[in-house]
């Protein structure tokens, strides 16, 4: 069987990464994920990485990485459902 992919996650939020991941986890729903460093990424040969020819003063730690959650495609709607529900309970539990 073939594992296509749809994304339910992206963003940079670690909090809300994690809670996608702790939901999809409780209801038992297969998924992978990839977390993505922006100020480590290579330019190539004798051109270093982003942080290395800039720096990271002022740049805000909560933006350097991506993260992506991937569902297979059966599964996708199910996942966008309890995502919402989990996402939805953990609002109402902030106000």
């Amino acid at each position: 069987m073939e594992w296509k992919d749809r994304s339910v996650y992206l963003g940079n939020d670690l909090k809300l990464f994690n809670l996608v991941r702790d939901t999809l986890e409780a209801e038992k729903v297969p998924y992978k994920y990839h977390v993505r460093n922006h100020q480590g990424q290579f330019f190539g040969l004798g051109r270093g990485t982003i942080r290395g020819r800039t720096g990271s003063l002022g740049m805000s730690l909560e933006h350097a990485y991506e993260y992506e959650i991937k569902v297979s495609e059966k599964e996708e709607e199910r996942a966008r459902h309890l995502i919402n529900k989990a996402m939805q309970d953990a609002a109402s539990r902030e106000e």
